[in-house]
């Protein structure tokens, strides 16, 4: 009789186990995924979604709209930086455009009835596009690809680090302006620092202008750049143009033939040039100043 008792204990405390097992299993196969992908002008990604469950697009920037192959299929909202998609019926494959302010934003939703369907996909875009190659062998192959004349500055001393992403970057497809290399700053030990134009973008369609500058440290010694301090000069009584931001790669540099980058967002004000002042002064340099001109059209000045 007792071993009867302890055998239906035993048989009782494994169905218990075997059920909360099964239920955590069930439990699992109901969690979605969440993920990262980058997306650039040439990039679609899929979306995995499921009926009933709700898919976050989680981005950068605001939405502003979206464009989709079948609306009546899906129910989308906007929460903040979030786009939100939910099938209301198993349907064919469907294209989605996002459009956010700086970027567009492709992909095909496919409604499944599998549990590795997206809870969460963080989309980014990728900044790759606006790294600077060093080599002339790549920067040719790179204008031959897209028959547009870009020159820049002369290469610097060591290769110029990949840009991190930033919400703040822009890459939108623009005209590239075609200008002839300018003359660089005289590099002195007194000055402790080079200055140099790599890229003016005109934005028609943003009504706005993106201006690269590559820093150069030539002294062995900490460079702050929060301490540079770049403004638009006034021609004949008001700035021909409002400096909405400065992005810098780094926050400073740190020894000699240390490089970073830094992109300037302009909103020119009619047609007139746009004067750029650039100066650095601390007790361990000599005043540095540079002016450097920028004409509506792409030619511009030291």
């Amino acid at each position: 009789m007792i071993k009867i008792k302890t055998y239906l204990t035993h048989l009782f405390l494994a169905i218990v186990v075997a059920i909360l097992f099964f239920m955590l299993i069930c439990d699992f196969a109901k969690s979605g995924t969440v993920r990262t992908v980058y997306l650039d002008d040439t990039r679609i990604e899929n979306i995995y979604l499921k009926l009933g469950q709700t898919t976050v697009l989680n981005f950068l920037e605001k939405s502003n709209k979206v464009a989709i192959g079948n609306k009546n299929h899906f129910n989308v909202e906007y929460v903040g930086n979030d786009v939100t998609v939910q099938p209301l019926r198993m349907v064919m494959d469907s294209n989605f455009f996002v459009y956010g302010d700086y970027h567009r934003y492709g992909f095909i939703l496919k409604v499944i009835n599998d549990p590795n369907y997206d809870d969460l996909v963080k989309v980014r875009w990728d900044e790759k596009e606006i790294d600077v190659k060093s080599e002339k062998s790549e920067k040719s192959e790179k204008v031959a690809k897209s028959g547009i004349t870009i020159m820049a500055a002369t290469p610097p001393p060591k290769p110029i680090p990949a840009l991190s992403p930033m919400p703040t970057q822009l890459s939108v497809p623009v005209p590239v302006l075609s200008m002839p290399t300018p003359a660089p700053v005289p590099a002195t030990a007194e000055t402790g620092l080079e200055v140099t134009l790599q890229k003016v973008i005109s934005l028609q369609s943003k009504q706005f202008i993106l201006v690269d500058l590559m820093i150069t440290n030539l002294k062995d010694v900490v460079i702050n750049l929060k301490d540079l301090k770049i403004v638009i000069l006034a021609r004949g009584g008001s700035p021909k143009a409002i400096l909405k931001e400065v992005v810098f790669e780094q926050d400073q540099l740190s020894k000699a033939n240390d490089i970073t980058r830094a992109r300037l967002i302009l909103f020119p004000n009619g047609d007139d040039e746009i004067t750029l002042e650039i100066t650095y002064e601390t007790t361990l340099f000599a005043t540095f100043k540079r002016t450097i001109v920028i004409k509506k059209g792409g030619s511009y000045k030291n």
